[in-house]
């Protein structure tokens, strides 16, 4: 029912332009009429592109919800399908539940809402009983598990000023360095002194240590140990990214990498488990593959990143901040960056592998996952993965020159199994 100045409006409108109520006005009609007069088009464009840029925020799911609904009216062109509808809806949740849901495709806004609400219930019980466990004492295992996760931590920003600095106690009851997150025992900081990290030598740098290069020589995975490992944002790496692998003939002499295949937004891809690699990266090729059928793109880099790599050094400009990858129907987002490769859509590096928790286990070849808060699984990989068997022609006929024989094959389908041809059965030309 209109009110004060909406039913003023409305009544004189009856009687001048619908014969004092005689004509009958359609609920489209009205719906237009009122919207010219009260929400003009520059506020409904306004509403359009707020909807078009809505995002959950600080809401939970259900105001968001509502405020989605709120705005929708004014985007009918979104909206009018369901399917698209759900995806918007998803596409604006914060990336904590958005990881979660994006790899499922959601035909309904109720659909889509209910997952993210259950999702959203989940995550709060977790931090609930999180908060609860941190407040009991730790027993003697997990005190360890808490001084190996700070030895590890990344390497905090250098502050100026002189190495002597101050301490504070990790959970363990250890001091703990405010710059480097370790517990070294002592009032000086290696990194801010300046000294090297691995034997606290002021003569070099810990790229240069003899003993990381004595361990280098022994595989290339204490090297990797060393470097700091990706932030995930694409405005400022802060190292040399490494990698030791790019093509199939670099891994056979690898014993710290594993094949395997994963989806990235629904597509296969051909992948390197790489805890040997710094940073974790994606094809060219591939990357332009998931832009043609996904509409993900690429972001530019502020700073390029150098990645040193088995033939040379070489840089990259652009990275996708935000690729989910699904493995066991779970989304494990990452940070990759496009780089060109031989045999592989994509490398799995160790700030992939350190983020979501994962065991490379090369022997029982298969990946563990051991995520807080979440029962752990893991994703089994194949014993041999295909080679791409595919040589030049000027390799074939060196290759031939040399007496190799060549066969040229007609391959044809036979329907029954049991029915096939022997290598004399074949037609050489």
């Amino acid at each position: 029912m209109l009110q004060e100045r909406a039913d003023v409006w409305w009544s004189s409108l009856l009687r001048t332009r619908f014969d004092d109520g005689a004509m009958e006005v359609g609920w489209d009609e009205f719906v237009r009429l009122f919207r010219a007069k009260f929400v003009p088009e520059h506020i409904q464009d306004k509403m359009e592109q707020e909807f078009l840029s809505l995002t959950q925020g600080s809401m939970t799911v259900l105001e968001y919800e509502a405020r989605f609904a709120e705005l929708s009216k004014y985007a009918p062109h979104i909206v009018a399908d369901e399917r698209r509808k759900a995806k918007k809806f998803v596409m604006g949740l914060k990336p904590s539940l958005r990881t979660r849901l994006v790899a499922f495709d959601h035909r309904t806004l109720e659909q889509a809402l209910r997952a993210a609400c259950q999702q959203e219930g989940e995550m709060e019980q977790y931090l609930e009983e999180k908060k609860a466990s941190q407040k009991r004492p730790a027993a003697p295992f997990q005190r360890q598990e808490r001084k190996k996760a700070t030895f590890q931590s990344p390497q905090r920003p250098v502050a100026s000023g002189s190495g002597q600095v101050s301490s504070q106690r990790s959970p363990s009851g250890k001091k703990e360095c405010p710059h480097c997150g370790r517990s070294h025992g002592g009032t000086e900081c290696w990194l801010v002194a300046g000294k090297c990290l691995k034997c606290g030598s002021s003569d070099h740098k810990i790229k240069d240590c003899p003993r990381l290069q004595q361990g280098a020589q022994r595989g290339p995975a204490p090297v990797a140990a060393a470097a700091a490992p990706a932030t995930g944002r694409p405005g400022r790496p802060r190292a040399l990214a490494r990698v030791f692998a790019l093509a199939r003939e670099d891994t056979e002499q690898a014993d710290h990498v594993i094949e395997g295949t994963v989806l990235f937004l629904g597509v296969h891809a051909r992948v390197l488990f790489d805890a040997g690699a710094t940073h974790s990266f994606i094809s060219e090729c591939f990357a332009r593959q998931l832009a043609l059928e996904s509409g993900l793109e690429s972001e530019d880099l502020e700073v390029p990143l150098s990645v040193h790599t088995p033939a040379s050094t070489v840089s990259t400009r652009k990275c996708i901040p935000s690729l989910p990858v699904c493995i066991e129907d779970r989304v494990l987002e990452g940070c990759f960056f496009l780089l060109k490769m031989k045999d592989y859509d994509a490398i799995l590096g160790l700030d992939w592998l350190q983020e979501h928790y994962a065991l490379v286990d090369c022997r029982g070849k298969k990946i563990a996952f051991r995520i807080p808060g979440e029962d752990e699984f893991s994703h089994p990989l194949p014993r041999n993965l295909a080679r791409k068997f595919v040589i030049s022609a000027m390799r074939a006929m060196r290759m031939v020159n040399k007496g190799c024989d060549a066969f040229l094959a007609s391959v044809v389908l036979i329907p029954k199994a049991d029915e096939s041809l022997t290598l004399a059965e074949i037609d050489v030309v």
